[in-house]
């Protein structure tokens, strides 16, 4: 039985006066030889804190539960946001909002270091590197594509939302977005004002799905989406 607990160690990264918990997993069976992707997840609200396994409730297990599974084969850093802060400095309920001028967080800055650091220590194909976020981590990811995008080939934001300026940034990456309509706390309109934004701007990887039943809760089918990692782990920056 997976036991996510166990195969992600524990760590804590310091980046300057900054401490962030996070949980790391690396290829079992690690050839340096070898290029390999990196995906960078990012929980939601309610596993903010300080225990460092909190974060690890949603998706993941899904992302690494089945033997063969693509993340496998790939390094994933899943970082804990601290108590009373966010990734992304907006509100959760504004779906969409128009100026992201310093809307990072000390958190979502130091995650973003550390992506560094670890792609400098290891083995990472600069290619495959990637966000997922799942709600607070969702707005989070749709700040990282387009306030990082050369540093990211692509991501899976899930219902989140984020600032639909920033799409021309995102042009050259892969994203699948996921939401749902019946979303009471993250509004649907943040999902699919981005999408829009972004295939305006010229957008040509851009996939959204959309449910109608799954409330805030979208990333426990977006999770199992078949092939969705290949899909993504396939995808390099475009100019």
């Amino acid at each position: 039985m997976f036991q996510p607990e166990r195969e992600l160690t524990k760590e804590i990264f310091t980046d300057g006066d900054f401490s962030l918990p996070y949980r790391f997993f690396m290829p079992l069976d690690y050839d340096p030889s070898r290029k390999y992707p990196l995906l960078l997840f990012l929980h939601g609200a309610g596993e903010r804190g300080s225990d460092n396994e909190i974060q690890l409730k949603h998706v993941i297990g899904d992302l690494l539960g089945a033997s063969g599974a693509p993340a496998r084969e790939a390094f994933l850093i899943v970082p804990q946001c601290p108590a009373g802060m966010q990734w992304v400095e907006r509100p959760f309920n504004c779906g969409v909002f128009h100026d992201s001028t310093n809307a990072a967080s000390r958190a979502l800055e130091a995650a973003v270091e550390l992506v560094r650091q670890v792609i400098k220590r290891y083995s990472i194909d600069e290619e495959h590197v990637y966000a997922m976020g799942i709600s607070m981590g969702g707005y989070a990811t749709w700040y990282l594509l387009g306030h990082e995008s050369g540093l990211f080939a692509g991501g899976v934001p899930i219902c989140g939302g984020g600032d639909p300026a920033t799409a021309p940034a995102i042009v050259p990456l892969a994203v699948h977005a996921f939401h749902s309509s019946d979303d009471n706390s993250v509004p649907v309109l943040g999902s699919r004002e981005m999408v829009k934004a972004c295939i305006a701007a010229g957008g040509k990887r851009i996939r959204y799905t959309e449910y109608n039943y799954a409330g805030h809760g979208s990333w426990i089918p977006a999770a199992k989406t078949p092939g969705l990692l290949e899909w993504l782990f396939d995808q390099t920056r475009r100019k």
